[in-house]
């Protein structure tokens, strides 16, 4: 049988990691997921920029900063708290858990990771910024509360172009989360419990493809 990619990344990290010598190879070593199509594709916008491989090693510490800055800010929520004590969690982890924080937290590290796919794809290209999928199929979170809880992340967010919110609320006054996204290029807030049209699309210049459908904007 054929192994899948990333699985055998995984079993053989170290060794494969080490013996990575071409820009395909640490191009696979750093997005696993990634087809030889998407391999193929990140490659060729990695050699428009200079040199490749300093840009590989830039978005790899780049990824590493935003995980420490995520844990640092799910540990916050832990404070006190020593599991040895077979104490329950703490109910300030367990609302973060449940109610926002987590799916954020996750779905941040998916979207730097390449991982999301947003309007049908993923972001094989370093033009093409990064997509973020804080959408919802279930119940909606309150994204707006726990985002304003949020370490500075203003570098990371600023290289998102696309972004779905389905499913979730969605404040359309300046001060909402979107205020966060100045260069999106596609935007997707289906069924975001909106009436009016969210203040914050006008600082959007850059913004091509935008979905407001199951709202109720008059």
């Amino acid at each position: 049988p054929v192994v899948p990619k990333e699985t055998d990344l995984l079993v053989r990290g170290p060794f494969l990691s080490k013996g990575a010598r071409t820009v395909e190879e640490k191009v696979q070593n750093l997005y696993p997921h990634f087809d030889e199509n998407e391999v193929s594709a990140f490659t060729r916008s990695l050699h428009t920029q200079g040199d490749p491989h300093q840009e590989i090693q830039r978005l790899k510490l780049e990824r590493e900063t935003l995980g420490r800055k995520l844990e640092e800010w799910r540990r916050s929520y832990l404070d006190g708290y020593f599991a040895e004590d077979d104490a329950p969690l703490p109910d300030a982890y367990l609302n973060w858990d449940r109610k926002g924080g987590r799916l954020i937290h996750d779905r941040l590290l998916e979207c730097f990771e390449r991982k999301s796919r947003v309007f049908g794809e993923r972001s094989t290209s370093l033009e093409g910024g990064y997509s973020l999928d804080l959408s919802t199929d279930l119940s909606p979170r309150n994204l707006e509360y726990w985002w304003r809880r949020m370490p500075d992340l203003k570098p990371y967010l600023e290289q998102v172009k696309t972004l779905n919110l389905d499913g979730q609320p969605v404040a359309a006054q300046p001060r909402g989360l979107l205020k966060d996204f100045p260069h999106l290029q596609q935007l997707s807030a289906r069924n975001c419990g909106l009436t009016q049209l969210p203040d914050n699309i006008a600082n959007m210049p850059q913004l091509k493809t935008l979905r407001l459908t199951d709202n109720r904007i008059e």
